[in-house]
């Protein structure tokens, strides 16, 4: 969320985005994306929710191996319906 937002929020001009989601669940479904495709994983991982204001719902950014650059997965989930929006391992 944006500083922007954040005031917003606070000042009561939008309503908060509160996740449907757990960040174990999203990371969970991670971890299922990278083994279905046979796709190293390390932890720690990481789940950022990026709420949408417009649709009042948001997108779960994970991404494995958290603190290092290469070997990282990375999934996009939707948050309203689960479903994986994006996906992809970056090897280096």
């Amino acid at each position: 969320m944006t500083l922007f937002d954040e005031v917003l929020v606070r000042l009561g001009w939008r309503a908060p985005v509160t996740p449907r989601l757990t960040e174990r669940d999203v990371i969970a479904k991670a971890r299922a994306v990278a083994d279905e495709h046979g796709w190293t994983w390390i932890e720690p991982a990481q789940a950022d929710f990026e709420p949408d204001y417009r649709t009042g719902s948001g997108i779960w950014k994970v991404v494995s191996n958290a603190h290092a650059v290469g070997m990282n997965v990375r999934v996009y989930i939707d948050d309203a319906t689960g479903a994986v929006l994006e996906k992809g391992f970056l090897p280096r």
